[in-house]
């Protein structure tokens, strides 16, 4: 007897629920304790770590290996997305907004015709990229700090964020289910976290000004914090899945992953990012 709902189906419900708290907390945290510890929320690798566990299960553990091995391609695409936003803010939200997820989606499109990590190596790219963006952000656009605000959000104003949160990250999921293993990390470094986080955090805003002051400030951390946990962790599944296997590499891979998640705290509690 088959069951009533496909097991694949399943898994994208339980990401889209998982991806839906996480977009509403990031927004919550971002406003209640600040710019750095929104972006350490919003940078952990929710949609990756979850498109890696159902590729394995659906697919092998090689598979999400692969898909870990080009998730740094995605990452390089992401960074560039922030970069475009946090530049283009001052011209007014949807502009700056719609803007980078172009760029975004423009880019994968490229990536997915050229087959870059094929091509090259994906941590190629990342670094450079990443350092051009710290410095932009930091030196170039000067973001501040933002620091959090008591806010007490109603039981409808995070569903709201959190529907839309995992509308998102269930549809990159599925991308990322169906692309095969080199786009589908592509796919899983899709900014679903990061968009709705932006949006949400702009969007919460009486003051639109304060709204766009607030969600270019999370630019800097959620790019540090995606750098500092959410590649490393891509590093990580890349090796253990291919050569321990599904139960052991994840288990080693979220260990690894709590332990850069501390170290992005650390950062993060003393205002370095």
């Amino acid at each position: 007897m088959s069951p009533l709902i496909p097991f694949e189906t399943l898994q994208i419900l339980l990401a889209s629920i998982i991806g839906g708290i996480w977009g509403g907390s990031t927004t919550y945290t971002a406003k209640r304790l600040g710019s750095g510890a929104g972006g350490l929320i919003g940078g952990l690798p929710a949609i990756s770590a979850v498109s890696y566990l159902f590729i394995a299960l659906n697919q092998s553990p090689q598979n999400a290996s692969r898909a870990a091995y080009a998730f740094p391609i995605g990452l390089t695409i992401t960074f560039l997305y922030l970069l475009v936003y946090a530049s283009l803010a001052s011209h007014g939200f949807k502009i700056a907004f719609l803007s980078a997820l172009t760029t975004w989606l423009l880019l994968a499109a490229l990536d997915a015709i050229l087959n870059l990590p094929t091509l090259i190596q994906p941590s190629i790219l990342l670094l450079p990229i990443f350092f051009m963006g710290l410095y932009v952000l930091k030196v170039r656009l000067k973001l501040p700090y933002t620091p959090g605000v008591p806010i007490n959000p109603s039981r409808k104003e995070f569903l709201r964020r959190a529907i839309l949160g995992g509308g998102v990250v269930g549809a990159a999921v599925t991308i990322s289910q169906l692309g095969g293993p080199l786009l589908g990390g592509v796919a899983a470094a899709f900014p679903g976290i990061f968009s709705t986080t932006i949006y949400s955090t702009y969007e919460a805003e009486e003051d639109k000004t304060e709204g766009i002051r607030v969600s270019r400030a999370l630019t800097k951390p959620l790019m540090m914090s995606a750098m500092i946990i959410a590649y490393p962790y891509s590093l990580i599944v890349t090796w253990a899945y291919a050569t321990i296997g599904l139960v052991e590499g994840t288990i080693i891979a979220f260990t690894g992953g709590i332990i850069c998640a501390l170290l992005a705290y650390l950062l993060i509690s003393r205002r370095k990012i």
